[in-house]
């Protein structure tokens, strides 16, 4: 019997079959997000989708994720975008580096 875990389905992607089916979704998404077309951002999801398959040895997981790649559909136009989501200022790029203290 399968229990609903609350952390897990905050995460999904910490399941390893969940991760295997997601994270090439993700990387589409995050593509379009850092401002690619809606192509490029269908042919991240398919090579995630490619790889995965090669490397998955379960070969349920293996089929489902073989069934998404051959059904994945780019709808609309394939040169559309969306405004690129502003990088963020890493906190180390915020504070200088520390001086170097040479012994004397």
């Amino acid at each position: 019997m399968f229990g609903c875990d609350a952390d897990l389905a905050k995460t999904p992607w910490a399941d390893e079959i969940a991760a295997t089916s997601l994270m090439p979704v993700v990387d589409g998404l995050n593509a379009l997000l850092d401002g690619k077309s809606a192509r490029e951002a269908i042919n991240i999801e398919l090579a995630g989708y490619s790889r995965n398959a090669t490397v998955e040895e379960d070969e349920l997981v293996k089929a489902c994720i073989e069934f998404n790649r051959s059904n994945a559909v780019l709808l609309g136009t394939g040169s559309a975008k969306i405004r690129a989501r502003p990088s963020l200022a890493l906190p180390f790029k915020l504070i200088p580096p520390p001086p170097l203290l040479m012994p004397v």
